[in-house]
C-alpha cells in the first residue's frame, strides 16, 4: 500500500488562500475598514517583514493553525 502523493506548495497555498477568502468575506465583506488577507510562502519573519514593508501595513494579525472546538482548553 503506497502513501497519496503529497500535495505541492502551489496546492497547499491555493488551499489557504481559498480558506482565507472565505473567511474573510464572511467576517469582513460589509465593512468599512480596510482588511487586506494574505497568504505567504518562505521564512516566516523575512515574508511578514517585506510584506508589511512594502504595504505600509499598520497593523498585522496572525493566526495558528490549531481548530478547537467548543472552545476547549488543552
Amino acid at each position: 500500500m503506497t502513501a497519496p502523493p503529497l500535495p505541492t506548495v502551489a496546492e497547499l497555498k491555493e488551499a489557504a488562500s481559498n480558506h482565507l477568502d472565505s473567511f474573510m468575506s464572511e467576517n469582513f465583506g460589509a465593512s468599512d475598514n480596510d482588511v487586506t488577507g494574505t497568504v505567504l510562502v518562505g521564512r516566516p519573519a523575512e515574508e511578514i517583514v517585506q510584506y508589511a514593508t512594502n504595504h505600509a501595513a499598520e497593523m498585522i494579525v496572525m493566526s495558528t493553525h490549531v481548530h478547537r472546538k467548543n472552545n476547549e482548553r488543552r
